[in-house]
């Protein structure tokens, strides 16, 4: 391990560090080291929750790779930066520039990097998802196994706390007063802000590990246990499309535009979809190692980047008819990403694993 500048109690791992550290990669591991904890994590992994009787480990198909999309910032070692959940990496969220949140042991906690600080925003078990609204003062919480909150970050309490019916897995803000639920349940809950109820249910077929809303077309796209997407409409009225093709559970989904969806899962693969055709997937991108956790999307570059289980990050670039690929390894758990506002930096929390650090990585993006 190399030993990175300090900044109050955070060490940080800096490019110009790494510039003099050429066997080093960014969270200052040196690579000898480095391929025995990848051995070590691709081992603990290799059969966890899958529905398959031997997970696919896929060869490293032939894609070609971009220019670099992304460029290293620093890697801040916290410390503390805690993955409850295995396959659901959605922990870590920008409140601005300088400012992050994410899940630590028996905390959420926020870290200023201007400053070098990083202090407890509310004491709460087991966080296995974060999302934030469009003012970044208000927080849903999927923890504790059945709780689910939304926490005031301005007034520095819950304005909702509840105890559902099994395991909370995502939510989402459909807008300053209704947050969308899903879990282990058989509806996704429309709860209301202001009075504090669910509003509505909205019936699904199977459990909700991620969702995502298309406001153009009023439909909700859920990653579901039952190896399906399931596209529901949000006033229940119509009809459900279900896009089917992935072997195993699903993790993520995300609208890239009103016709096209990216989805992803433990069966190591990316698929982009056009609902309009929902026999078959447009596309299918095999990953590396595990499974596919996490999304985000830069539409402006038409660039998706994926998080995998095992400590994969890729950013596939679409161009035309064509499909670029730019990955990195990372021997630990990734525990989520995040743009900053301004969308010039993406946030990817590490969460540790064997001698691997834990904290967050800052890429600048290209433009």
């Amino acid at each position: 391990m190399l030993e990175p500048k300090e900044q109050g109690d955070i060490r940080i791992v800096t490019r110009n560090l790494l510039k003099s550290h050429p066997l080093a990669d960014h969270m200052g591991l040196v690579m000898q080291n480095r391929e025995q904890q990848i051995r070590q994590i691709m081992s603990y992994q290799k059969s966890y929750f899958s529905v398959l009787d031997n997970p696919l480990v896929l060869s490293d198909p032939t894609i070609p790779e971009p220019s670099p999309i992304l460029n290293f910032n620093c890697f801040y070692h916290l410390r503390d930066v805690k993955q409850n959940h295995f396959q659901l990496h959605q922990t870590v969220k920008t409140l601005s520039e300088t400012t992050f949140i994410y899940s630590a042991e028996h905390e959420i906690k926020l870290f200023n990097t201007a400053k070098g600080i990083k202090k407890t925003a509310v004491r709460i078990d087991s966080c296995d998802s974060i999302e934030l609204d469009e003012t970044k003062t208000l927080a849903a919480f999927a923890f504790d196994q059945k709780f689910w909150g939304l926490y005031s970050l301005e007034k520095k309490e819950f304005l909702i706390k509840k105890v559902l019916t099994n395991l909370v897995n995502c939510s989402y803000f459909y807008d300053h007063n209704t947050v969308i639920v899903g879990g282990n349940f058989s509806d996704l809950y429309r709860f209301d802000i202001t009075e504090g109820v669910i509003k509505d249910r909205i019936p699904v077929s199977a459990y909700v590990n991620a969702l995502d809303y298309n406001r153009n077309r009023k439909v909700y796209a859920c990653a579901m246990d039952d190896l399906k997407i399931q596209i529901v409409s949000e006033n229940n009225q119509d009809s459900s499309i279900f896009l089917e093709g992935h072997e195993d559970y699903n993790f993520c989904v995300k609208f890239l535009d009103d016709n096209l969806l990216a989805t992803g899962g433990q069966d190591i693969t990316t698929r982009i979809w056009d609902i309009r055709k929902p026999n078959k997937e447009l596309v299918v991108i095999p990953g590396k190692a595990r499974g596919i956790s996490a999304f985000e999307y830069l539409p402006e570059q038409k660039t998706l980047f994926a998080l995998e289980v095992s400590g994969y990050f890729h950013s596939l670039r679409f161009d035309g008819g064509d499909i670029y690929r730019d990955s990195l390894l990372y021997p630990s758990f990734l525990s989520g990403m995040s743009f900053t506002p301004s969308k010039n930096k993406l946030i990817v929390g590490i969460a540790p694993y064997v001698q691997a650090s834990s904290g967050l990585l800052i890429f600048d993006v290209m433009k």
